[in-house]
C-alpha cells in the first residue's frame, strides 16, 4: 500500500534557508577565527552550492517531490502515477548532480595543485553546474509514465494468457 502523496514545499524552503545560514555563518566564523584566502572562500561557496544540488535532488527523490521542477509534472500529474515512477524520474536528476559532485571532488584538489585562479574555479564549476542543469532537460516525466503504462499493460496481457 502506497503512502498518501501530499503537496508540500516545506523541505525546499528549509533547505534554502539552511543553505544561506550555513554559508553566511561559515564565512563569518572563518573570517573571524581563521585567516582565509579569496580562493578558499570561493571554493567553499562553490562546494556548498554543488552539495546543495545533491541534497535538493536527494530530498526530491526521497520525498518524490518531482513537481518542484520548473516545467515538469504538476502535483496532480505526479500524484496520478505510482511512487516507483516518481522515484525513477527524480533519481535520473539526482544521478546527474552526483556525477557533478564527483567531478568537483576531482577538480578542486587539481586546482590547488596547479595553482589555478579563483576566477577559473568560479567559471569551471559554474559552467559545470549549467551543463548539469541542461543535461536534465531531456529527462521527460511522460517517458517514465509511458514505461509504467507499458509495464502494466504487459502484465495484464500475461494475466490474460494464463
Amino acid at each position: 500500500m502506497e503512502k498518501e502523496y501530499k503537496k508540500t514545499y516545506k523541505p525546499l524552503i528549509i533547505l534554502f534557508i539552511s543553505y544561506m545560514i550555513v554559508l553566511i555563518a561559515g564565512l563569518i566564523l572563518l573570517e573571524k577565527y581563521i585567516p582565509i584566502k579569496t580562493k578558499d572562500i570561493m571554493i567553499l561557496i562553490l562546494a556548498v552550492t554543488v552539495l546543495l544540488f545533491d541534497i535538493l535532488f536527494f530530498i526530491m527523490y526521497k520525498g518524490e517531490y518531482v513537481y518542484w521542477l520548473s516545467g515538469r509534472p504538476t502535483f496532480e500529474e505526479a500524484k496520478s502515477v505510482k511512487s516507483e515512477v516518481r522515484k525513477k524520474f527524480a533519481f535520473a536528476h539526482l544521478k546527474i548532480f552526483l556525477i557533478l559532485t564527483a567531478l568537483c571532488v576531482i577538480y578542486i584538489p587539481v586546482s590547488y595543485i596547479i595553482h589555478l585562479s579563483y576566477l577559473v574555479d568560479l567559471y569551471v564549476i559554474m559552467i559545470a553546474i549549467v551543463v548539469s542543469v541542461v543535461m536534465t532537460t531531456p529527462i521527460k516525466f511522460e517517458n517514465y509514465k509511458r514505461i509504467e503504462k507499458k509495464k502494466y499493460t504487459e502484465i495484464e496481457k500475461e494475466d490474460e494468457n494464463e
